[in-house]
């Protein structure tokens, strides 16, 4: 059913997939338990389904039970993601201060545990590099994209 899910969103019937992920949480939530490591990945998809179905609330919602799953779990580096992802939510929808603390959180642990050049760490300084340029802060992003220039 989860691939079937995947299928839908690829097609872009985003409503039949939500339907489908939302099952597919239950069953999971009834055989492995509420903070099983598979529910995290599975509301992974359900949130970019709902991302896409621009139900933003939903996606927040969504990544903060994915954070307590993963962190539970002691997935550091799903939890960096995670918060990578709540930064780019966040700018998107103008809430540009819990945008930067996140991706602020994100960038320091990435630096810390993976090696600089890891796409994540990349991305996640492009990401904060865009939130700085919107919050007219040009100098503070040109030091950042400096920054991905020596990879």
């Amino acid at each position: 059913m989860n691939e079937l899910a995947r299928i839908y969103h690829e097609k872009g019937n985003y409503e039949k997939a939500e339907q489908l992920y939302k099952r597919v949480l239950e069953i999971y939530e009834k055989v492995l338990g509420k903070d099983h490591s598979d529910i995290a990945l599975t509301l992974s998809e359900l949130s970019a389904t709902c991302y896409s179905l621009s139900k933003y609330k939903d996606v927040e919602n969504i990544y903060w039970r994915m954070l307590a799953i993963q962190e539970k779990a002691g997935e550091h580096q799903r939890v960096a993601l995670t918060w990578q992802k709540l930064a780019y939510l966040y700018q998107k929808t103008g809430k540009c201060k819990e945008a930067e603390i996140f991706y602020q959180r994100a960038l320091s642990f990435q630096e810390k545990e993976l090696e600089f050049s890891h796409l994540d760490t990349v991305k996640a300084i492009e990401g904060y590099a865009s939130l700085l340029r919107e919050l007219g802060r040009d100098e503070e992003a040109i030091a950042l994209e400096e920054r991905i220039k020596t990879i």
